[in-house]
């Protein structure tokens, strides 16, 4: 019978223990992906199933980032269930609270690249469109951290559909031009809701 790490019982208790973050303690560079997949669940690490070789390639080859550098985590900790939906509201809410946000005020990085949809509405606002806001950076800052916000395309996205999988080159190709201080800020026309303000 799995542990019940946390308050939010039903979703803990479909998967085998949950996958905690990974990475340098000083990391500038965070990823956030959206949920474990069978393989991270499997394994406890995230990010290490065909999507994980894809975004280690992504970064590497595009991007000119060592994903070892980076800090790897998810909005969610623990596996949805066998058909990997997104995560709900309620589980979104806990997972955050819970681990996602101490860990982004220990790690407390310059850069947090939001891998796919869950992760970009949750630093952006729920009623961003992916397709308007990936390979841009936006000023993020909430629970005493200011840093800089990419949401890209996940690499699952080309995974189905290869012909996507230029979106994806195109997003990470963006993430080093920002890192390196290549391109500037977008500021979104609005202010997100309850988890950061937009400058």
């Amino acid at each position: 019978m799995p542990k019940r790490w946390c308050q939010w019982a039903e979703l803990c208790g479909l998967c085998n223990n949950p996958v905690w973050g990974y990475g340098p303690r000083d990391a500038v560079i965070m990823l956030v992906g959206e949920c474990p997949s069978r393989q991270e669940d499997k394994r406890g690490i995230p990010f290490v199933g065909k999507s994980g070789q894809e975004l280690d390639q992504y970064c590497k080859k595009f991007a000119h980032v060592d994903r070892v550098g980076c800090y790897v985590t998810n909005i969610v900790c623990c596996r949805t269930d066998d058909k990997d939906r997104d995560p709900e509201p309620q589980e979104i809410d806990i997972c955050t609270s819970q681990y996602l946000v101490p860990s982004i005020q220990t790690i407390r990085p310059k850069f947090i690249v939001a891998v796919g949809a869950v992760s970009a509405r949750w630093f952006l606002g729920q009623d961003v469109e992916m397709q308007k806001v990936h390979g841009f950076a936006y000023s993020w800052q909430d629970h005493g951290v200011r840093a800089t916000v990419i949401p890209v395309y996940h690499p699952s996205f080309g995974l189905h559909d290869t012909r996507k999988m230029r979106f994806i080159q195109g997003d990470f190709e963006a993430v080093g031009r920002i890192v390196r201080g290549q391109q500037g800020l977008k500021q979104l026309d609005r202010v997100k809701g309850n988890y950061g303000i937009w400058v």
